[in-house]
């Protein structure tokens, strides 16, 4: 038995997702994350499949340890999104030097044009200290605002 991702799986799991990636060669690493999750009966809470966590996993572990053989990522981030090219729009501009009191009423609008979405990308990557990171499929009210 071992634990990947806070579940433990058996021999006969890891068995199971071995002939699972024999009887499909061809078989994209998303695709096969479904049929593993299906084999196994790994539900998220509400009842969608745990696609994410069994594609984790392999990361984490099953490569590494060599029990698992996958194919390669087709995209090298996992996602297909890649970093922002920085352009001039976003280089660093005359420093404000004014109190804040004496700037005004500051208006703060969400990001929604193309441009904007862009050049808020490029500002994250170029000063915010953790840098750029792709906003994930969060279905809170408001989680992924700009």
């Amino acid at each position: 038995m071992r634990r990947y991702c806070g579940r433990i799986f058996t021999e006969q799991e890891i068995d199971g997702i071995r002939r699972i990636i024999a009887e499909h060669p061809s078989c994209l690493r998303t695709p096969l994350s479904r049929l593993v999750c299906q084999a196994l009966g790994w539900y998220k809470l509400d009842g969608g499949l745990k696609e994410m966590s069994c594609r984790v996993v392999p990361a984490s572990g099953w490569n590494s340890d060599g029990l698992i053989k996958l194919p390669p990522p087709q995209k090298g981030n996992g996602n297909g999104r890649s970093r922002p090219t920085l352009t001039s729009v976003s280089d660093p501009k005359e420093p404000i030097t004014l109190s804040a009191g004496a700037l005004g009423e500051m208006d703060f609008r969400p990001v929604g044009r193309p441009q904007e979405k862009s050049l808020y990308n490029q500002l994250i990557e170029r000063y915010h200290y953790l840098g750029y990171k792709p906003l994930g499929t969060v279905s809170l009210p408001g989680a992924q605002l700009r």
